[in-house]
């Protein structure tokens, strides 16, 4: 048997170096076993819910591990566009309460606090405008054959947070096209509501309506030869006619002008009525009885009055009036 050529207290020094090189090992498995969280100290965020991976290197430990703490849910960004600060000692209270980890599996590194903000971008006031621009003309298209504007202000550059930048043109709460109209371009980043941006334009829109050629008094007869089509800039109208410019006109004989008429004017189903179907001082047909038996005698109308309507009529060898209802033109039968 061959003996170790080294003195005796050599193999004592050789059994504290194993140990020393096995609790090394140990300690080392230990450490790669431990996920690592490195904090900076502010990062900018383009989505509104946060996780931990999105604002801390985590590393360290397997795969899995350092998902289920990369995708541990700390909050929402603050809607408000402000920024939020994460201190390291609540992201550690809140992440072993949400995985169950010990406080001696996580190592952290880096800043004792982060704060997290929006990222910005700028937003160009001419894509503001344009949105608005592309809008109104679409909506003046649905209600004229021609439309023009011309945007009268000038919408500044905007500062915005979040990278999902949409902007939304707000319904037009108008029933016609006006000289001068404002349209409000609303801001969001993704589906927040940042803020709402005016732009105002000058409008001018053309339809065909009737135009007179003519003067035409009140109560006198609007004949087809008193109007003629012609194109005509809505914008400019008064409301009330703009409202109803380009409608077909009852052009008849029992057609009454009630709004005075001069050469140009736009005339309207608001500038005529129909003829009473019996006038004042006039003479009428008035019917009496029922079935096969019916009276009919001559009786003066005490006023102007539509058919359905019911007035007093006075007969022609009478003092005395009766209320009679307007059947049709000069037409009239004893009221029930």
């Amino acid at each position: 048997m061959i003996k170790p050529n080294f003195p005796g207290r050599y193999p004592r020094q050789l059994l504290t170096l194993a140990v020393c090189v096995v609790a090394a090992s140990a300690a080392q498995a230990r450490a790669q076993d431990r996920l690592k969280v490195d904090l900076p100290s502010t990062i900018q965020l383009s989505k509104p819910d946060v996780l931990l991976g999105d604002v801390a290197r985590v590393s360290g430990a397997a795969l899995p591990q350092q998902l289920l703490l990369s995708n541990v849910f700390l909050g929402r960004m603050p809607s408000t566009g402000q920024s939020m600060t994460l201190e390291r000692e609540a992201l550690s209270r809140w992440i072993r309460q949400q995985t169950g980890l010990k406080n001696s599996q996580i190592q952290w590194t880096g800043a004792t606090a982060i704060e997290v903000s929006w990222s910005k971008r700028r937003l160009s006031g001419l894509d503001i405008t344009r949105v608005a621009n592309d809008g109104l003309l679409r909506w003046l298209l649905e209600r004229s054959e021609r439309a023009e504007l011309q945007a009268t202000s000038e919408v500044a550059d905007l500062v915005v947070p979040g990278a999902d930048v949409q902007l939304r043109m707000r319904p037009i709460n108008q029933a016609v096209p006006r000289e001068r109209m404002v349209v409000w371009v609303d801001v969001f980043s993704g589906n927040r509501f940042l803020r709402a941006v005016p732009v105002t334009f000058n409008v001018a829109a053309w339809n065909v309506a009737y135009v007179a050629t003519q003067s035409v008094s009140v109560g006198d007869k609007l004949r087809q030869e008193s109007v003629r089509g012609a194109e005509v800039d809505m914008a400019k109208l008064p409301l009330r006619d703009a409202t109803v410019a380009g409608q077909p006109l009852p052009l008849e004989e029992t057609s009454l002008v009630k709004r005075a008429l001069r050469e140009g004017d736009i005339v309207t189903p608001t500038h005529i009525e129909p003829m009473p179907a019996v006038q004042r001082g006039g003479w009428a047909l008035l019917q009496i009885g029922a079935g096969a038996v019916v009276l009919e005698s001559r009786v003066q109308v005490s006023q102007d009055a539509k058919v359905g309507q019911s007035i007093r009529v006075k007969p022609k060898q009478s003092s005395e009036y009766v209320w009679a209802r307007v059947k049709g033109p000069n037409l009239l039968e004893l009221a029930q």
